[in-house]
């Protein structure tokens, strides 16, 4: 099994009721940071991940681009 290394934001998205929370693994809610998560249509759910920016080829962005944005 092969996992390439992606550098990006890792959070913990809270889904329950429609509410969508994220947080870092600090428990700093960063919900307001990323406001396009919010569209998930999956509820009751949580989902532990790496958000990263890519590029408009789809391929992995620098990390300093993530954190421009």
């Amino acid at each position: 099994m092969f996992e390439s290394k992606i550098d990006g934001h890792r959070l913990i998205l809270s889904r329950t009721s429609g509410q969508t929370c994220l947080y870092t693994r600090h428990n700093n809610d960063c919900t307001r940071q990323y406001l396009e998560l919010n569209e998930i249509t999956l509820d009751d759910i949580i989902l532990d991940g790496e958000v990263a920016a890519t590029d408009e080829r789809g391929l992995v962005d620098d990390h300093g681009a993530l954190f421009s944005a």
